[in-house]
């Protein structure tokens, strides 16, 4: 096209052009321009000239006049009608045919519809006069399309709600504005308790119906200054440029609206949030740091029993990071042989003689020394680093044993930590479920057995019960003489603690002797 127009114009300014073959090229022009299946428009500075076919078609015109004469920003958008009336002057004063250019507008068509329009226009000469041909290309699907894959990159397909990257732009340039105007703004790490158990009752399919529910209570709660996002599975985040005081009311209503039951399939599902608050410039001043922070306390929440919400202590983060460092720690020491086992005699509370160990296991750590056993174990648990470490335990446990019955220790057992009667997961259940020969009674019922009447009858209740049950008794955690004395009255049949022994290295045991009740 651009071709035939060039051709047309140049023969136009020529002298020798005859009266006929002009006539002919204008034909020629006009025939091409007509059947085009690009629209194309041919103007005078703003003023319509002709239009084809296809234009009036995409501008949703019957007929050629409707549109000849009448100004072509008409059918621009206002915001942009400026920017084209300079292109046109600047066009229209152009002496060079080559010139063009390429705009995209938004042109309103005869239905009053919208639409994105690529524009590419080009200086003709005829007659000595400038005339500006412009191609249009309706690009509006294009745009539609574009804008719906920006949507569903931003957004969470399930919940619609801003996904981390669009929530993350959306809070900076919030802050900078709160940071302007010096008032105050949070950041909310919600989080439903026990989520999972709905998946593994009622399936995913479930779970996507109770979290949409949630976030409509979640929403309830919402004023005009709050931002949410999900973050992804059942976390999420908020954001609100509220007061601090209106924020802790907030956090308590979002409590509030979970009380009520889920109703899924039929399903009646109970299920709490914890939430953790960090405030800007007080626990941070970006968001990657507030939203970090928020979770920290967010999982103190969840720590302390869920269902309530508490405020980011820098306590949090020193945490947090000494977790980090003990589990990277954690993955080196068995590679380099820095775990160690101690062995707390066991006490034949009759006889006073040692008649079995338990293996305790300790971390030489090369920079701190040894670390407790309180601090590294609850963490090997949580990363799943507990099973290579009770396999070391017991290969090395049973190899001792091994080298104590060739020392002449035949007789000595060896019993490798799993759980204490009254602590952790044991239950009543388990003494009929397990092939249980012995039980142990933790600690915490000792401390206080002379000096509290209901720690005595406790202790005596569960000999009662183990012996009813043939089972043997090992009292742990004894460490002072009136605790041995009842517990022989009471008929404990073994007993361990810092009484008569501290946990020892292997080479120690051949010099723990001596009858325990001469002890002071």
């Amino acid at each position: 096209m651009y071709g035939a127009v060039y051709y047309f114009s140049k023969r136009c300014n020529r002298r020798t052009f005859t009266k006929k073959q002009l006539e002919e090229a204008t034909n020629r022009y006009r025939s091409l321009f007509d059947v085009s299946p690009l629209s194309i428009v041919l103007h005078k500075g703003e003023e319509f000239i002709s239009v084809n076919a296809r234009f009036l078609k995409m501008l949703h015109f019957e007929h050629e006049k409707e549109i000849v004469g009448r100004n072509i920003t008409e059918f621009i958008d206002k915001n942009q009608r400026q920017h084209i009336k300079n292109r046109i002057d600047q066009f229209m004063k152009l002496e060079d045919e080559d010139s063009f250019f390429i705009d995209e507008v938004k042109v309103k068509t005869n239905q009053n519809h919208h639409l994105s329009v690529q524009a590419t226009s080009i200086v003709i000469i005829m007659n000595g006069e400038n005339y500006i041909q412009t191609i249009t290309h309706d690009v509006t699907e294009n745009h539609r399309a574009k804008e719906t894959l920006q949507y569903l990159n931003s957004h969470d397909s399930l919940t619609d709600l801003p996904n981390r990257t669009l929530f993350h732009q959306i809070v900076k340039q919030d802050l900078w504005k709160v940071q302007q105007e010096n008032k105050q703004a949070f950041m909310l790490s919600i989080d439903i308790d026990r989520f999972k158990q709905i998946n593994d009752a009622i399936g995913h399919h479930g779970g996507d119906q109770a979290l949409i529910e949630a976030i409509r209570r979640i929403k309830s709660c919402l004023g005009s200054n709050d931002t949410l996002s999900r973050m992804g599975g059942d976390e999420f985040m908020l954001y609100s440029s509220q007061a601090k005081e209106e924020v802790f009311q907030l956090a308590d209503r979002l409590l509030e609206v979970f009380v009520q039951p889920f109703i899924v399939n039929k399903y009646k599902l109970y299920h709490s949030i914890s939430i953790g608050i960090s405030e800007f410039q007080e626990d941070g001043v970006t968001v990657e740091t507030l939203v970090r922070n928020a979770d920290l306390a967010m999982n103190e929440v969840k720590k302390l029993g869920r269902n309530g919400w508490k405020c980011y202590e820098p306590l949090m983060k020193t945490y947090v990071n000494r977790r980090m460092e003990i589990e990277d720690g954690l993955r080196q020491a068995l590679k380099r042989n820095e775990f160690v086992l101690h062995y707390q005699p066991k006490v034949n509370i009759i006889k006073g003689e040692i008649v079995g160990v338990e293996a305790l296991i300790r971390w030489n750590h090369p920079e701190t020394g040894f670390l407790s056993p309180g601090e590294f174990i609850p963490i090997a648990e949580e990363s799943g680093l507990i099973v290579p470490m009770t396999q070391w335990v017991l290969r090395e446990a049973c190899s001792q044993g091994v080298r104590w019955k060739e020392e002449g220790f035949s007789s000595l057992k060896i019993s490798v930590n799993i759980d204490d009667f009254g602590a952790g997961y044991s239950s009543f259940s388990y003494l009929k479920r397990l092939p249980i020969h012995t039980l142990k009674i933790d600690r915490s019922f000792i401390q206080n057995l002379y000096t509290d009447s209901r720690e005595a009858a406790i202790v005596s209740s569960i000999i009662s019960l183990a012996k009813s049950l043939d089972l043997s008794i090992v009292a742990e955690g004894v460490e002072e003489r009136d605790q041995a004395l009842i517990l022989h009255q009471e008929r404990c049949d073994e007993i361990q603690g810092y009484y008569f022994s501290r946990p020892i290295l292997p080479d120690e045991l051949k010099k723990v002797s001596g009858d325990m009740w001469e002890k002071d």
